[in-house]
């Protein structure tokens, strides 16, 4: 799914996902439950792989 659909779908401005995959933008709560909607995904499931991802990255040291 591209940042554009995903914006679309969850009714964000596609400059604030690209932002926000950019980390220059900080998501709100409501955003971020959007985009799970946007995603089909669970909030659970979404922390849940982003924590997997945070830990990947600090045993490989590219945090």
């Amino acid at each position: 799914m591209t940042k554009l659909a995903v914006a679309s779908d969850a009714e964000l401005q596609d400059c604030y996902v690209r932002g926000i995959t950019k980390a220059k933008r900080n998501p709100t709560i409501i955003a971020i439950y959007a985009i799970c909607d946007a995603l089909k995904v669970s909030p659970v499931e979404f922390f849940q792989r982003v924590e997997e991802e945070r830990i990947r990255l600090q045993r490989t040291g590219e945090e």
